[in-house]
């Protein structure tokens, strides 16, 4: 494996880290571990904010080389303004190392930026591009000649890292992965943590936990599946479709591909319709794509509305202030992350304790309502901000889009509990510990039979998450309001208003069908439900197994006893069910995994398509900058198709269809229809079409000889064989003369 490039790298990003410390130590003041353990987040945040905006002028190595030294500066003269303590700092710093060196091994046994299984040739070939960019934003890799109008705050990120590591881009992208899951990881350690000892709880088990349910827990919907297909196939067939329901087949194949063949992959079909996966699922897979690597930065985002809601006056501005650069940053990488940036600054203004109650009303509820109106005021405030930090991308090079859509398909009850039941019972556990008012007896029984008509009737409406969600996000807010205001309950409403948000409301996002209108949506959405709930219910299952704990220690009556360590019996199987999908997804890992451990991204080239592979690094070491290659268009995704644009970052004419989401549909067909002409079509009108898309290579290799047969650019005016093997002529074009051989009038 290689070891070196692995030293030089988290020496680098370790460096970042020490630098924010002082920086996290002034923002995160009062934490158990004096902001530490955002340090790599803040970092990593900073230094591509102004590396993004320096690179509006010129962007490269030296830009690169320039912020991050801007930011090394200022965190040293602050460390002599303010020397963090560093005692606090090995706790955060181990869990950090340990998160990382476990991505780093999981990835070096399947390191491969294959096409199939996701989004890695997208996601390297902007991190490819990023690379040869002269300027930001970066030409679009698989549309030549335009600006790219995807977020790629993320591949920005890791090329900042390359440019200051100069550990070679196919190796980068596997220690790019692990770097974010690290920083994700200690992120839900360190804010779980710091709200569990500001509640005096134990910070420690809660912040493992959130370490725990963050970093590796997967649903329930994997243990119950091997439970039923493998103890109780027919019945399972027969009778348990809500446990597989979302498997893209019918439920007796489903049953028995669980039962005989179960794949990781099978952990993301959960809710019929879309996708639901883990933080841990997205690793594993390994793209390193927007949703994934917005996890960590919504974590810092998370952590600063924890300070906003502990703080007052002149230093709540200034956290607010950090909080819409950080929704800023957030929005580069993903643009999903803004409007939960205003609603967690919203959250965390409505409910600190140090928000002051308006009195300028005579109706308490005119006062409530003011107080939730200036807490709005305040998040738009943040997003302002927010807005101004990511204008560049959102002003100028946003994707096509269709807008919102309303009331999709719903989530039927059991998939529901399968996709969160070990957060909703924490949840649940968590606030029985709060002493809420209940009426006389006879009140309690009548709302009691209430609320079972009450519940049936949102079960026929197919509204069972409101059934499940809305009763505790509405004690979660009357907690908050007239009991304690803990941060882990602000945490537990804003997953709960993303959760019910997509049962009602979708983006309209291209392509997906009306037969699965919120397939993306809830794809996105969900791994922030995730991040959110994963902390804040950390927090809840700490004061439980404390409680269970303690009432154990002080021989209290067995049947108190018991009373105490039910919950905490009840909460220690499901997180145990949680660590199925983990323990299973690793033993098949490491079953199918290559012999010799590697994180060299594009290896398996040089055994599956060796030719190509030749020829890819020929483009490598041969073409500096963004020149137009010419290769088949991308009709067919997920396969190996435009990989010369994808490994090198040379744009391409037409690559995937993803660009009719970015571009549109008629743009796209019309980009495809030019380079497939170019490829089959008369000379004369080839010609003229690479003179007007300005080609300067031409790649046919096996999929253009399959497509289109032998090439037309042998012996042509303006071509020249630049290199050549068995399978693969590159072709240097001079689009200009070939042109003028053909017509008198050229482009």
């Amino acid at each position: 494996m290689e070891f070196v490039p692995v030293v030089a790298w988290l020496g680098v990003v370790l460096a970042l880290a020490a630098a924010a410390l002082p920086i996290a130590d002034r923002v995160f003041r009062g934490f158990p571990d004096s902001g530490a353990s955002f340090a790599p987040a803040t970092a990593l945040a900073t230094v591509t904010v102004l590396a993004y905006w320096l690179g509006h002028l010129a962007y490269g190595r030296f830009v690169s080389l320039a912020a991050a030294g801007v930011f090394v500066l200022a965190g040293v003269a602050l460390w002599g303004w303010r020397r963090p303590r560093l005692a606090r700092v090995r706790l955060p710093l181990a869990v950090f190392l340990l998160a990382f060196t476990f991505l780093v091994v999981v990835r070096a046994y399947d390191p491969g930026i294959h096409p199939a299984g996701g989004e890695k040739f997208l996601d390297f070939g902007l991190l490819n591009v990023l690379l040869r960019a002269d300027y930001l934003p970066p030409e679009d890799v698989w549309f030549a000649g335009e600006r790219l109008r995807y977020y790629y705050g993320a591949q920005l990120a890791t090329a900042t890292l390359v440019h200051l590591t100069g550990v070679t881009p196919s190796v980068a992208y596997n220690l790019a992965l692990p770097t974010f899951y690290a920083t994700l990881v200690t992120g839900a350690f360190g804010l779980a943590r710091a709200a569990a000892t500001h509640a005096g709880r134990n910070g420690t088990l809660a912040g493992g936990l959130a370490a725990f349910l963050v970093g590796l827990a997967g649903t329930l919907a994997t243990p119950v599946r091997f439970l039923l297909a493998n103890l109780a196939p027919e019945f399972a067939a027969d009778h348990a479709a809500f446990a597989f329901t979302g498997i893209r087949t019918t439920i007796p194949e489903a049953v028995d591909a669980v039962a005989a063949d179960w794949s990781y992959w099978l952990g993301r079909y959960v809710i019929e319709g879309t996708l639901t996966v883990s933080p841990f699922w997205a690793y594993l897979n390994g793209d390193l794509h927007a949703h994934i690597v917005a996890a960590p930065f919504l974590v810092l985002v998370a952590a600063l509305a924890y300070t906003v809601f502990r703080t007052r006056g002149r230093a709540r501005l200034v956290r607010l202030a950090c909080l819409g650069v950080a929704g800023g940053f957030l929005t580069l990488v993903n643009t999903w992350g803004l409007p939960t940036t205003i609603g967690l600054a919203a959250l965390a203004l409505a409910f600190s304790p140090h928000t002051p109650s308006p009195r300028r009303f005579a109706s308490p509820l005119a006062n409530e309502l003011a107080r939730y109106a200036s807490a709005v005021a305040g998040a738009l405030c943040v997003a302002g901000l927010a807005v101004l930090v990511a204008a560049p991308f959102l002003l100028f090079h946003t994707p096509v889009n269709r807008g919102v859509g309303f009331l999709p398909p719903r989530t039927a009850l059991g998939p529901l509990l399968l996709a969160y039941g070990v957060f909703l019972a924490a949840f649940a556990l968590g606030v029985r510990r709060y002493d809420l008012p209940l009426p006389n007896p006879r009140i309690s029984f009548a709302l009691g039979v209430l609320a079972v008509v009450l519940a049936g009737v949102l079960l026929a409406l197919d509204l069972a998450a409101v059934l499940v969600v809305g009763p505790l996000l509405a004690v979660g807010w009357y907690v908050l309001r007239r009991r304690t205001p803990a941060f882990w309950l602000v945490l537990l409403v804003a997953g709960a208003g993303l959760v019910l948000a997509v049962e009602f409301a979708y983006a309209r996002v291209y392509p997906f069908s009306p037969a699965v209108p919120r397939w993306n949506t809830v794809y996105k959405v969900s791994m922030q439900v995730w991040v959110l709930w994963g902390i804040g219910a950390a927090v809840a299952a700490a004061g439980v197994l404390e409680r269970a704990a303690t009432r154990v220690r002080s021989a209290a009556p067995p049947l108190r006893t018991a009373r105490a360590l039910a919950p905490a019996l009840a909460l220690t199987v499901l997180l145990l069910a949680a660590a199925v999908f983990p323990a299973a997804a690793l033993v098949q890992h490491h079953t199918l995994a290559g012999d010799q451990p590697s994180l060299d991204g594009t290896r398996y080239a040089e055994t599956h398509h060796p030719h190509e592979a030749a020829a890819i690094d020929w483009l490598n070491d041969n073409v500096d900058g963004t020149p137009t290659l010419l290769s088949k268009p991308g009709r067919t995704t997920y396969t190996w198709v435009n990989a010369p644009s994808s490994l090198t970052g040379i744009p391409t004419v037409a690559g995937w269809t993803h660009e009719e989401g970015y571009r549109g549909v008629d743009a796209y067909t019309t980009r495809a229809t030019d380079a497939a002409y170019m490829l089959d079509a008369n000379w004369r009108s080839a010609a003229f079409l690479l003179d007007y898309h300005d080609v300067q290579y031409v790649y046919y290799g096996p999929n253009e000889r399959e497509a289109y047969g032998p090439s037309i650019y042998e012996n042509r005016t303006g071509v020249t064989v630049a290199y050549q093997n068995e399978q693969v002529t590159i072709y240097e074009i001079d689009a200009d003369r070939a042109c003028e051989a053909v017509r008198d009038t050229c482009p």
